[in-house]
């Protein structure tokens, strides 16, 4: 629920506050970031406290980086081609709805849960320096 909340409130911010003044490339950077740091941290919370600060953190850097990559994902393209390209979007999308449960699910059954928590905020490292690949403004 608090990570919920406060992904929706930053999808209500991200295209209004953030982007237009940090640009796309640093709305994305320091939300993969807030991702990284929060599933980082997880294995070592100990409180619920501390756990529901991580998945507020966490909820606002998913929220604020979503709407932003949907709509870099169609902005160069003709408007003919914008309905195709944000079904291909949305596939890929679901696609790693599937597969990213199960890919965790056999990480943490092999190695544990401290590995799969690690290796998920990893991948969110990598994503945040994918984002210096973005234009510094839309």
């Amino acid at each position: 629920m608090v990570g919920t909340l406060t992904s929706s409130v930053a999808i209500l911010l991200s295209g209004h506050f953030f982007a237009p003044r940090l640009g796309p490339r640093i709305t994305v950077l320091t939300s993969f970031l807030a991702v990284a740091i929060s599933t980082a941290a997880l294995p070592y919370l100990d409180t619920i406290g501390a756990l529901y600060a991580s998945m507020a953190l966490a909820g606002f850097g998913r929220g604020a980086a979503y709407p932003l990559l949907m709509g870099l994902a169609i902005a160069r393209l003709p408007d003919t081609e914008k309905a195709t390209a944000m079904g291909f979007f949305q596939a890929v999308y679901a696609i790693g709805m599937f597969a990213g449960p199960v890919v965790a699910g056999q990480i943490g059954g092999a190695w544990g849960y401290t590995e799969l928590f690690l290796s998920t905020a990893v991948v969110s490292l990598f994503t945040a320096l994918a984002a210096l690949r973005l234009p510094r403004q839309s």
